[in-house]
């Protein structure tokens, strides 16, 4: 069963607007702020969508 490909534009999009609203941060330091490296292989997409949003209200 293959995963469904939808899943890829909403993870995207949400990620693109919040490096866009936090540019000086670079690719690796984005992704360790929103889950641990050593968790970031086990974490599933909507759990990653989640953990971005949560992310962002917790920044404000």
């Amino acid at each position: 069963m293959a995963r469904e490909i939808s899943r890829i534009e909403p993870m995207l999009d949400e990620f693109r607007k919040l490096w866009e609203k936090y540019p000086d941060l670079r690719f690796g330091q984005l992704v360790c702020n929103i889950v641990p490296e050593n968790q970031l292989f086990y974490v599933e997409d909507d759990i990653m969508l989640e953990r971005i949003q949560d992310w962002e209200k917790n920044r404000r």
